[in-house]
């Protein structure tokens, strides 16, 4: 190689040097950077020129590949800031900056320890008592007390947007055709609308093809005559398809459910406040429809779904807030101008959070832990533990290659002593899990199982305590709920969601609102059977005109013999209830008999021949419904 050829390498540094120079006299006088040399010194110049000489030496073919014209070099905007002497700039920021940067991470920064415990301290702050709200709720309340404790605060509004979009739909569709349901609206009453619920609840309970089948008579064994006891089904499919309606008359989008889901959340958190553990979760709604904010995952039991988030209590799965999400439209309820840059989690969280007090601690899976997050909850006094991706930002490295035998585990502090992350390998486990807490300790405890003893973190044996109440909430309400059935109308979905969520959470009040001694486990099926049967009673009364209790001196003497004929009893008419005054008791029809078993009621049937007496409930039910009705 030619001398020539060993002196480029150093004219292109000089170049370097001309431009960089050039560069800093055309900076802001007030802005100058320390450390660019103002001249080229030739100790500098000989000593590159060598170095460049050598490597010449042993490598000619790259140096030719990068080798830049001297026009090419004055423009190309790469050159600029390559030399040792370049600006703080082209270095990535201010030495503040990198300062501060490299505290950061010193703080987020992770060893493994074999002691120690968090040094958070957060007060839990209880608003009034935990649990259910005496003041509203009362130790002898029945299963429709609790349901309408829910529902009376949003039951007018939604009466009132049913009744003004059928008037709108009828005027509308004005003249109507001579079969058309629009010619034979009238407003719902709240009796009505209670069998209205009452038959949903029924449906619920026994799922069939269609809503048709349930008023069916031409097959015997589909034969309910109880269904058009209650309500019409003409009547029924008319709300049901047609006028049901929970928003504004002329509401689009969010506006045709989201403020009627407002007024039931803000009535289910004044009649009961959770325990310090609270878990967040997803909580799905089977969708097939169309809808721009469906969302598609092959995991879950529903894959077209509609998603929402929850919060639970963890002892009991009370729903205690809720939203749902809309994509990018999502009301998370924050100031994007102060807080453009928060992740999706931290947005969550801020929404769900927002009416309970500090000190709770929540829990949640790895779909939502983050470093960001944890450092919100913790500035706003919360505790925080969940499972964590290890591919996460600001977690140990070593979780990557970290390699775990059956039942061991390991533990990794945090710097700044505020968190501490657990490995853990069950037996029956192919991977690790790794849990990140706030509020927890370096212990293990033993686990007894069928086999053996098992050491497991405390850690963990707390997340799988406290994590299943949006579980155990969804599970509930997937069993006997009417919205499994089929719409094409996403709000629907989700009102009947709703509305299966307001059973549950009375449910849960109904045994709460007990003393702990005579708190049963009442299957929610049993529950709902009880419900139906309050629902039709309250409506019933309330439509009665003529008086339940004539006065005694009227003639008790029955106007003709008691008759049994199906064909009248079982007519799939109302039967209105009534009783005769004191001293006019007979055995009952259907579960009195003979001996020890006979049982004397005044309560009797008004529309029956006869005036049968019934027991109120279960026998008065049989007698109208069931062909066998001895019990």
């Amino acid at each position: 190689m030619d001398d020539s050829s060993n002196n480029r390498p150093a004219k292109r540094f000089c170049a370097e040097k001309a431009l960089e120079i050039i560069e800093q006299w055309s900076h802001d006088p007030t802005d100058d950077d320390e450390g660019l040399p103002s001249v080229l010194s030739e100790e500098e110049r000989d000593s590159d020129s060598s170095t460049s000489s050598e490597s010449n030496d042993e490598d000619s073919s790259s140096d030719e590949e990068v080798r830049p014209s001297t026009s090419a070099a004055a423009t190309r905007p790469k050159v600029i800031g390559r030399g040792r002497g370049r600006s703080s700039r082209a270095r990535g920021g201010s030495i503040s900056n990198n300062v501060s940067r490299q505290t950061e991470q010193q703080l987020q920064a992770w060893s493994e320890i074999t002691e120690g415990e968090t040094r958070n301290s957060f007060r839990f702050v209880k608003q009034g008592s935990t649990g259910v709200n005496r003041e509203k709720v009362a130790p002898d309340c029945s299963e429709l007390d609790c349901v309408l404790l829910l529902l009376d605060p949003v039951l007018d509004d939604l009466l009132k947007d049913l009744n003004d979009y059928g008037m709108l739909k009828t005027t509308q569709n004005t003249p109507a055709k001579e079969h058309s349901i629009y010619r034979q609206f009238e407003p719902v009453t709240k009796p009505e609308f209670f069998r209205f619920l009452a038959i949903l609840c029924a449906i619920g309970d026994d799922p069939r093809d269609s809503i048709k089948s349930f008023w069916a008579t031409k097959r015997k064994h589909k034969r309910t005559p109880w269904f058009s006891a209650t309500m019409g089904r003409v009547r029924f499919e008319s709300i049901y398809h047609t006028f049901l309606h929970a928003g504004g008359v002329d509401a689009e989008k969010q506006a045709k459910i989201e403020p009627f889901l407002e007024r039931l959340i803000k009535s289910f958190q004044d009649n009961f406040y959770p325990e310090k553990n609270v878990c967040i979760d997803e909580m799905v709604i089977g969708y097939k429809g169309r809808w721009q904010y469906k969302q598609f995952n092959a995991s879950k039991p529903s894959k077209y779904h509609i998603k929402t988030f929850g919060l639970c209590d963890s002892k009991t799965g009370y729903l205690y807030n809720v939203f749902t999400y809309y994509s990018s439209d999502t009301l998370y309820g924050y100031r994007p101008e102060t807080d453009n840059d928060s992740s999706q989690a931290v947005k969550v969280f801020k929404k769900l959070i927002e009416p309970l007090s500090k000190g709770h601690h929540l829990y949640a899976d790895r779909f939502y832990s983050s470093y960001p997050l944890l450092e919100f909850l913790r500035s706003q006094s919360f505790y925080y533990t969940g499972t964590v991706d290890i591919r996460r930002k600001n977690f140990p490295q070593e979780l990557k290659t970290l390699h775990l035998d059956f039942k061991e585990c390991k533990w990794f502090g945090a710097q700044n002593e505020h968190y501490i992350l657990t490995a853990f390998r069950d037996k029956k486990a192919k991977k690790f899990v790794a849990m990140v807490s706030s509020n927890s300790h370096v212990a293990v405890e033993a686990v007894r199982t069928k086999r053996d003893v098992v050491n497991k973190p405390v850690m963990v044996l707390d997340y799988n305590l406290n994590m299943n109440g949006c579980d155990r909430m969804d599970q509930r309400v997937n069993y006997y709920g009417i919205h499994k059935r089929k719409s094409t109308k996403w709000w629907k979905k989700i009102f009947f969601w709703l509305l299966e969520i307001v059973n549950v959470n009375a449910s849960i009040l109904h045994r709460l609102s007990r003393p702990e001694d005579k708190q049963k486990n009442m299957s929610l099926i049993e529950f709902k059977d009880n419900l139906i049967e309050q629902l039709v009673d309250a409506a019933a009364l309330s439509e009665m005109v003529p008086a339940l209790n004539p006065p005694a001196a009227q003639p008790q003497a029955l106007p003709e013999p008691v008759s049994d004929n199906p064909t009248i009893r079982l007519n799939g008419k109302f039967h209105q209830e009534g009783s005769f005054g004191k001293g006019s008791d007979h055995d009952c029809r259907v579960c009195s008999g003979s001996g020890p078993k006979r049982k004397r009621t005044r309560n009797v049937c008004l529309d029956c021949p006869g005036h049968p007496h019934l027991c109120k409930g279960e026998c008065y039910r049989r007698w109208h419904t069931c062909l066998v009705y001895k019990m």
